[in-house]
């Protein structure tokens, strides 16, 4: 995949994921959604077919990428980019950094180039509307409107991160329907290995980190995930791996 195709793909995404985020309806969001999916996988596949294809030493390159996470909900806000990132094959860790006025998460991504430019651009716009649907939730009496928001939140991503691994799989499927030649989930298996490699020599030292908070926020917030448009550090300063 060219330069100007990976980025004329990226524009398209966006676009969809605009149109969703401009709507009310959530047919309409559910339907860019798919089409943003569906165009981001196939982007991916592309991507690591071409790649698989070229000599040693002109393939695509395994980065490292920090992003910074502000609040409100960082904690939430960054689980979501890391459960938007494992169906792309990309590999995260957190931890917590202050930026002289107040502690941020800087969440370290690793992953192929491509894979991460597409979590990146899958999370500016989920973040917004993960965000926006709990804060318009109507939160149930006798529940802390809190708790209720971040259960909602971990609903909403576990919804997505479910939708982008479908995504992933028809995409692999149709390319070698497409094709003809099968090879296509073997070529992904291996870049998720070299990804978790690279990512265990880069950060030997990490643990797994999960969410607990679940209230009945969960439940309408895995729902908004399905109809969303797709189109202190942990104690003593460790790093903590999502997932």
């Amino acid at each position: 995949m060219t330069d100007k195709t990976a980025t004329d793909m990226a524009v398209r995404i966006k676009a969809l994921l605009a149109k969703a985020e401009g709507t009310d309806n959530p047919a309409e969001a559910d339907a860019y959604n798919a089409k943003a999916a569906e165009l981001s996988a196939k982007w991916g596949i592309d991507s690591a077919m071409i790649s698989a294809a070229k000599p040693k030493g002109q393939q695509e390159e395994i980065i490292q990428v920090d992003v910074i996470i502000g609040g409100p909900y960082p904690m939430d806000k960054m689980r979501l980019m890391a459960a938007i990132g494992r169906p792309l094959r990309v590999d995260s860790v957190y931890w917590w950094t202050h930026n002289g006025t107040r502690w941020d998460i800087k969440l370290g991504l690793v992953g192929f180039t491509s894979d991460i430019k597409r979590t990146k651009i899958l999370y500016e716009s989920l973040v917004l509307q993960s965000v926006s649907r709990a804060a318009s939730a109507e939160v149930p009496y006798g529940e802390s409107p809190r708790a209720f928001r971040r259960s909602h939140m971990w609903g909403f991503r576990t919804a997505i991160e479910a939708r982008l691994n479908d995504a992933e799989l028809r995409a692999a499927h149709d390319h070698d329907a497409d094709t003809g030649t099968p090879g296509t989930e073997l070529v992904l298996a291996d870049r998720r290995t070299q990804v978790s490699k690279a990512f265990g020599q880069m950060y030997p030292n990490t643990r797994n980190s999960s969410g607990t908070v679940r209230t009945s926020g969960f439940g309408a917030g895995r729902q908004a995930g399905y109809e969303a448009s797709l189109g202190g550090p942990s104690v003593g300063g460790h790093k903590a791996q999502i997932g």
